[in-house]
């Protein structure tokens, strides 16, 4: 029973929750981008692209768990 369930997580409920944090969940509002970048003195594109690499290592280690 207990391995049916972890296949029907892992085959169903996995890719909503991937697609959810790539659309929604791991991203930042603009307003928040600029508000840490003038809080830290760098460009709005390092926080963009700090953003992006954050977002592409969770997806990943979520994609790679069985």
């Amino acid at each position: 029973m207990r391995e049916q369930i972890v296949f029907w997580v892992v085959r169903v409920v996995r890719p909503l929750m991937v697609r959810w944090l790539e659309e929604r969940a791991l991203r930042l509002p603009q307003s928040r981008r600029v508000a840490l970048a003038e809080r830290f003195g760098i460009p709005v594109s390092v926080v963009e692209q700090i953003e992006h690499t954050l977002r592409e290592q969770v997806l990943q280690a979520l994609r790679q768990t069985r």
